[in-house]
């Protein structure tokens, strides 16, 4: 039941976002993109350092986690924060995930930050994607809503160099 309340929760989030009508913006303004990739890149920071306390701080206390492999068939795994933030904590090597190019689309309260990235553990090149969060603004700024991911291990000569 728990499952089919998080993929509710992320099909929501994610038609909000991609009901933009064509005759308006959603840009936000400068301040407000900048805070929005600032808790992506908190994120990605607190990852690195393993901190699990500073990596739950910059998220709603639910959050959906999606992630989307291209194996012989797509699939999609829904994962919680616990699980995802354990893994982080306890990786056998620092993770180091980066993100380019960010696109952030701002509609009052809800922000959508749509970038490319890698994932390295250590030096070692682990995969590729897109990460597409989603933020709530709250009283205490922006927090993440939701993350979802894609995985690939091939095709990632994109990525700027480290």
């Amino acid at each position: 039941m728990q499952s089919l309340l998080r993929l509710s929760v992320v099909f929501v989030l994610l038609t909000a976002a991609g009901c933009a009508s064509s005759s308006r913006t959603y840009h936000g303004t400068p301040s407000d993109r900048a805070a929005v990739v600032q808790v992506v890149n908190d994120l990605f920071d607190a990852m690195r350092r393993q901190d699990g306390q500073a990596m739950r701080a910059l998220h709603m206390p639910e959050v959906a986690l999606v992630r989307v492999t291209e194996n012989a068939a797509p699939t999609v795994r829904l994962g919680s924060p616990d699980a995802f933030v354990n893994s982080i904590v306890n990786a056998p090597a620092e993770p180091r995930e980066r993100m380019w190019d960010p696109e952030v689309r701002i509609d009052g309260n809800l922000a959508t930050l749509w970038a490319p990235y890698d994932f390295h553990l250590g030096d070692n090149f682990s995969h590729c994607g897109v990460d597409a969060l989603q933020l709530v603004r709250t009283d205490t700024g922006w927090r993440i809503a939701s993350i979802a991911y894609t995985v690939h291990r091939e095709d990632c000569d994109h990525a700027p160099r480290p």
